[in-house]
Formats: C-alpha cells, structure tokens, sequence
C-alpha cells in the first residue's frame, strides 16, 4: 500500500493499470468518502460520483477480470483528493499488481479511454483527444524508487537542499569529521577516511517523513564504497562504480545531509538534495510487468 496523504489535487479521471489477484479488492481511497474499489468483479464507486462512467480496456463496463486491464474512471465533477491511498480503504487492503496510475481534472470521453487503452506507452495527450497536458495532475508510474517509494512526476522536484554540492568554494560550506578534501572542484575521498562523514545542514529543513532525492556522481573509484544518509536513513545500497547515482530516501528526523565513505579511494562531485512529492510503500513489492502489459 502507498499512503500519499494529502496531495490536494482536483479528480474528474483517474486512469490505472490494475491485475486483481481475485475478483474483490480495494483500489484507491480519495476522501473521507470516496473511494474506488471491486466487489466480485464489479468496479464499485463508493460515495458521491456525479455523472460517472466506467470504462475498461476502452470498453463503457463495470465489469473487471483478473488479468492486466486498462481503467478509467469518470466524472463531471471534481473530487479533491485530499486522502489519497492505494490499494487500501480504511483497513483493509487489495491483493492487486498496480501500474502507470494517472489522474486528471478533465473528464475523459469514451472516445479517450479508447485512445488511452490502444496506446499503452504514450499519455492520451500524446496521442490526440480531448484531454491536455494541463488537465494531468497525477502522474505515478510506480517503477520509481525502487519500489521503495512513489512519487508524483508531474509536479517537478523540489528546491536543492545542498548549498555548493559542486565544491566551488572547497569545503567551505562543508563539515565533517574526517580528513576530506577538495582540489579542482571535487571532493577527494581517501581510504584512511573509511567510516568518516562529510555533512551540512540543509536550506530548508527537512520534513520527517517526506521523501527527497539524493543524487551524485563518483569518479576514479579503486576501492571501497559511498553511500548517501538523510538522518539516521542510509541509503539502502553501498555504490562502488563510476557514474551519476540516484537514491531517494525517506527523511528521519535528524537535519543534516551527509555523506558516508565506506574505506573508498575517489573522487566525488555534484551532490544534490531535492524534494519529491512521494508515498511510502508498505507491504508490496517492485516488479517488471512492462511485457504483459499490451
């Protein structure tokens, strides 16, 4: 379950890929009120839904399988989600493969979801229709994160947390505890340094429980490894090769950013710290579906 709280976004459609484990399961929570769930194989909109339309695989039905299908859900007036689940309602939860979940503030057509249901790789926008690029106001494709955490990529990533993650000015802007180092505008990572952090504050604080992305690039690595850590959260894979390197990480409670050399002789630069709008998820796990999807 991914529990996004209030994302405070206006819903005249919601478009989902969904595969039920059995004919009975909940879908999405929205309000107080209105949610979105099946009941022995009939799509079920609980609460006020003014005007609303159904459609599956690009088909006007209520009725739903257990295999891949494509969903959209209508009406002609918006809901603001301000409680925002998946695949749980109140307590109880669905047994459910869920992918590419968008949500709209226009109503779709049922010449749309046809448009959207023959063209799985491409939003509706993409492909003509009624619906604009404007209208879209969720966008969780559920592949992010690594299955740790889903985050809406239609609203842009936060201000940068880091000041001077470039080390233009050295280590001015920089504590740490160790003996680090910076020459040509990168940090200098040594093995006599192993266990050692480098650390700031950030520009703005940080928000215990939201979900940031940590981003930075390793160079001229021979030995050891790095990691990333927002509090007490270290970044839940050790990195030992070359290249830009992207983790997000759900915020602790302890201000500062850091940086973690495990033992590595290398070379770091471009450190960033940025905001996404994401949920956590909890009792579910990341798989490729891409090949069964049509």
């Amino acid at each position: 379950v991914t529990d996004f709280g209030n994302p405070n976004i206006n819903l005249k459609s919601i478009c989902f890929w969904v595969n039920l484990d059995t004919t009975t399961g909940q879908l999405f929570n929205l309000t107080a009120t209105q949610s979105i769930e099946v009941i022995s194989g009939e799509i079920t909109l609980n609460g006020t839904w003014s005007n609303s339309n159904i459609y599956v695989d690009g088909i006007a039905t209520t009725s739903i399988g257990t295999t891949h299908q494509r969903v959209v859900v209508t009406t002609d007036t918006n809901i603001l989600v301000n409680d925002l689940e998946f695949a749980r309602i109140s307590t109880d939860y669905g047994s459910l493969d869920l992918a590419d979940v968008q949500i709209y503030d226009a109503e779709f057509t049922l010449a749309d979801a046809v448009l959207d249901y023959n063209n799985p790789n491409h939003l509706i926008f993409d492909v003509g229709g009624s619906i604009a690029l404007a209208n879209l106001k969720g966008y969780w494709a559920l592949s992010e994160g690594g299955g740790l955490v889903a985050y809406n990529s239609v609203i842009p990533l936060g201000s940068e947390q880091v000041d001077d993650g470039g080390f233009s000015n050295g280590l001015d802007d920089w504590n740490q505890n160790g003996n680090f180092t910076s020459v040509n505008n990168q940090l200098i990572c040594s093995t006599s340094d192993g266990g050692k952090l480098l650390y700031q504050n950030p520009i703005t604080p940080y928000v215990v429980g939201n979900a940031y992305k940590y981003t930075f690039y390793i160079d001229s690595i021979t030995t050891g490894n790095v990691r990333a850590r927002l509090g007490n959260t270290l970044s839940d894979f050790a990195i030992s090769t070359e290249g830009t390197h992207s983790v997000v990480i759900i915020h602790s409670g302890v201000t500062p950013t850091y940086f973690v050399n495990y033992g590595s002789d290398a070379v770091i630069d471009n450190i960033s710290v940025k905001e996404v709008s994401g949920g956590i998820i909890t009792g579910a796990t990341y798989v490729d579906k891409q090949d069964t999807i049509p």
